[in-house]
């Protein structure tokens, strides 16, 4: 049953003194003011940072409907820890930090390192340590298996 919150509406996590909405077992963190609103972003889920994004990497292994990752500029890790920029905790064969993917936008470019996992990393269905990914690549790491897409730069 779900419980009942702060204002009286029943959601499964309740909500908080503000009258938001939390999820099972989510902590809040501080409070970031945001054109005047007030913006909680859950402790220990990863953020860009003001970052520009850049990128998706999208995967049907789990979800018939897709589930779709950012990839923002500069370095983003991949892998099974929550540190990682992409965390896919579900994958057991994925490494904790599996692959480093870096884009930067003096070349326009898309480059992939393999982080010593113990799997290896596979694009397009071969075995490689690092390399330079483009459109619609197919990346897999561990048992998940993604798509890459570069979203155009423009200026």
């Amino acid at each position: 049953m779900p419980q009942q919150g702060a204002m009286g509406s029943p959601v499964m996590g309740g909500m908080d003194a503000a009258g938001e909405t939390r999820f099972p077992g989510q902590q809040q963190s501080a409070q970031r003011p945001v054109n005047g609103t007030i913006i909680r972003q859950p402790k220990g889920v990863p953020t860009a940072q003001g970052r520009k994004l850049v990128g998706f990497l999208v995967t049907y292994n789990r979800d018939p409907l897709g589930k779709s990752y950012n990839i923002y500029e500069g370095k983003n890790f991949i892998g099974r820890d929550r540190s990682c920029d992409i965390c896919v905790p579900e994958d057991k064969q994925m490494s904790g930090r599996h692959m480093s993917l870096l884009y930067r936008n003096v070349d326009n470019k898309f480059k992939y390192r393999d982080e010593q996992s113990s799997n290896g990393t596979f694009v397009n269905k071969e075995l490689s340590d690092e390399g330079e990914l483009k459109n619609y690549d197919i990346i897999r790491l561990g048992s998940t298996v993604f798509i890459f897409i570069a979203i155009p730069q423009i200026g």
